[in-house]
């Protein structure tokens, strides 16, 4: 008897959010209502899961947001080869702008260095993507709707600086520490951004022994 796939969870989709550097954006066309408009935006995780974004008061897509902050959000394995087979999810939510702590302004910049000059113009702002829940596809047949946890667990950001400290010193010259959250560690490595997931309330040796242990994708 065939077996019937299980539809992805919320670890599958944590996984894309912090290893997908850019995503397709849709929001309601303000020039055009009544249709959707899509563009591509470049992502930071936080560490609560939603993706972050800088986005130009003069972009089509902040206007949408300011009149209907409504959206979806689309991820799709950087690694994949085959479009139609690869991971994949599309978050559901509303936009929200975020004004960053010095620490999430910090940590947005080191999974996007390149967007630091923009922060000198005065007209890019901080949106985050509130998402309810997702459509996740894992594989043929292997799909399905994934609430997003109502209270995920937390990790402050002096957590996140102490990590950073007692283990960054662990990578090796060709891996960059990314960020850290209480389900994980993100890392840059010459094959992009790599996850590498935890037990939740894992001890700092735990999370030292996993980093050297790990072998990266």
């Amino acid at each position: 008897m065939m077996k019937t796939p299980t539809k992805p969870g919320l670890d599958f989709v944590y996984d894309l959010i912090h290893r997908c550097p850019s995503a397709a954006l849709a929001t309601h066309s303000v020039a055009a209502p009544g249709f959707p408009f899509a563009t591509s935006v470049a992502i930071a995780p936080m560490r609560d899961h939603r993706p972050w974004m800088l986005i130009s008061r003069l972009a089509e897509h902040r206007i949408n947001l300011e009149a209907d902050p409504r959206a979806s959000l689309h991820l799709i394995d950087p690694q994949a080869q085959e479009p139609m087979s690869a991971a994949r999810t599309t978050l559901v939510g509303s936009a929200v702008r975020v004004e960053p702590s010095a620490q999430e302004r910090a940590r947005f910049l080191r999974y996007q260095p390149t967007m630091e000059p923009l922060l000198g113009l005065g007209d890019f702002a901080f949106f985050a993507l509130d998402w309810t829940s997702c459509r996740a596809i894992g594989g043929f047949g292997r799909m399905g709707w994934v609430e997003a946890d109502a209270a995920p667990a937390a990790m402050t950001a002096e957590q996140e600086d102490a990590l950073q400290a007692e283990l960054a010193p662990l990578l090796d010259v060709q891996t960059q520490w990314l960020g850290c959250d209480s389900q994980g560690i993100d890392l840059l490595t010459a094959n992009g951004r790599a996850r590498l997931v935890l037990p939740i309330n894992a001890t700092v040796d735990q999370w030292r022994t996993a980093l050297r242990s790990a072998t990266l994708r």
